[in-house]
């Protein structure tokens, strides 16, 4: 919003700077004696250097100097004008398709992860011709832009940054957001493969411990996330414990309380509990101010344990960087990395999903319907198909974690999708917890309330049906069969 304002100023600037020649030029011929229609004449001449009478007055000395220069740098932004829409056209037609809308700085920062040929503007009020547009700037400007230009937009692509809550209010197929810190979490979450310290605690007869220091939007999708991500054996005991004095997350997801993976909120700060910290296996740090000092305090305080460092921008790491201790995270890279923002393929994969679900029921369903049936979906479904997407990558990890390596879906024994199963149903379950939903007998016969997110296979999985089983057992092999394993 900032360089928006600076832009209009300067635009304001500008014409002042016109003015000033043209009214002393004019004011100083006028007191000369000539005519209005002459002086204003004369006065437009100096700009094009086309005054070559003596100055009369001190007033058009001043006009005959300033005008000039006023010219060549009206001509400069004219031609710097021209030559950004020769490239924006090139970009268009021969380039990557791709415009990006955000603040200077963050620009250069991600310039380089999107190609050459990607058009970059740092001003909400210009319209450059895309394909895909991606939004990097706040809330309002991403909204202004959208609006003042939507029919230039047309059917090109929106990829707009804002937070989770957001993704659930959206329903133009074309207008998709994405929260940097979801994007983050969701890749740490699958880089980690704890599924191996996972299996080493459940054989000790021990949970799994997890530290937070710090919370706020990253701490919020770190658990949001792995709540869903990290699943690896129907009698695993994973803890969370958040060091903050912020937990209203409980608040707001208040249907956790049947999740076997708990959260725990800790009123403290993480060095007032020192022994809980060092009996836990994972330390990540999140807080995003103050990083250095927590670091080095952390490093100070506690013996042998590892810290995941969610990296701040304005951190000054030295020579911590180099501790073997110190695991850094480069998040907002990750965040707005071409790969995590351009969600076409995870879209492409649930879609696929939603088809072969239908396809399972009996429906006949063509290739050219895909599009069709997933906008039929209501926001909830088509983010619960995403989520089942997201799973498959994990799904693949721990097929390899159990020796199943290139093993194709149709010989993969009864048992690892019974297994599979299981966990896709703690899947589903938290998904719908996390959203609120809980279980509850319905007086129709029906399984499931949308208005009062009630569902009757809200329990866990030795309680559901040889058919409910059944289903998530087919629902695995749709997963699995989708993208042809």
């Amino acid at each position: 919003m900032n360089e928006v304002i600076h832009k209009r100023w300067m635009r304001t600037i500008y014409i002042i700077l016109v003015l000033i020649p043209l009214v002393m030029g004019t004011g100083g011929l006028i007191i000369a004696g000539q005519t209005l229609d002459v002086a204003l004449f004369n006065a437009v001449l100096m700009f094009t250097w086309g005054y070559d009478e003596a100055p009369v007055n001190i007033y058009v000395s001043i006009a005959r100097w300033i005008a000039p220069f006023v010219t060549i740098s009206g001509i400069a932004y004219g031609f710097k004008t021209v030559r950004h829409s020769i490239w924006n056209m090139y970009c268009y037609y021969f380039g990557s398709q791709i415009a990006i809308y955000g603040d200077s700085q963050l620009l250069e920062e991600v310039k380089e992860e999107y190609g050459s040929t990607t058009i970059t503007c740092n001003n909400v009020d210009k319209f450059v011709m895309a394909k895909k547009y991606i939004l990097l700037m706040d809330d309002d400007e991403n909204v202004l832009f959208c609006k003042q230009f939507h029919k230039k937009i047309g059917d090109a692509m929106i990829y707009m940054c804002g937070d989770r809550y957001k993704q659930l209010m959206l329903e133009d197929e074309n207008l998709r957001v994405f929260c940097p810190e979801e994007n983050a979490a969701r890749v740490f979450w699958k880089s980690q493969m704890m599924y191996v310290n996972e299996q080493r605690a459940r054989q000790d007869g021990k949970p799994l411990k997890v530290a937070l220091i710090g919370f706020g939007e990253l701490g919020e999708n770190l658990i949001y996330w792995g709540l869903q991500h990290n699943l690896f054996h129907p009698d695993q005991r994973i803890e969370y414990h958040i060091y903050t004095k912020d937990s209203h997350f409980l608040d707001i997801y208040h249907e956790l309380g049947d999740v076997e993976d708990k959260v725990i909120f800790h009123d403290a700060l993480w060095y007032e509990k020192r022994e809980e910290i060092c009996d836990a296996s994972m330390v990540i740090l999140c807080e995003q101010k103050n990083q250095d000092d927590i670091l080095q305090e952390f490093l100070y305080a506690i013996p042998a344990v590892n810290i995941y460092v969610f990296l701040a921008k304005e951190t000054i790491f030295t020579q911590l960087t180099n501790n073997d201790r110190v695991c850094i995270f480069d998040w907002t890279r990750i965040a707005y990395s071409k790969e995590n923002v351009l969600t076409d393929s995870l879209y492409k994969t649930a879609k696929q999903i939603n088809i072969q679900y239908a396809e399972k029921h009996g429906e006949d369903i063509t290739p050219d319907m895909i599009d069709k049936e997933w906008n039929k979906l209501s926001t909830f479904t088509k983010c619960s198909n995403l989520s089942a997407a997201d799973f498959l990558e994990n799904i693949h990890d721990l097929l390899e974690f159990w020796g199943y390596t290139n093993v194709a879906v149709e010989d993969l024994p009864e048992e690892v999708f019974n297994r599979l199963g299981e966990l896709e149903h703690m899947r589903w379950c938290r998904f719908h917890y996390l959203n609120n939903w809980k279980y509850g007998e319905l007086s129709d016969g029906k399984t499931k309330d949308n208005e009062k997110r009630i569902h009757t296979c809200l329990v866990p999985y030795d309680k559901l049906s040889d058919a409910e089983k059944k289903k998530d057992t087919d629902n695995v092999k749709v997963l699995l069969e989708s993208v042809n394993l």
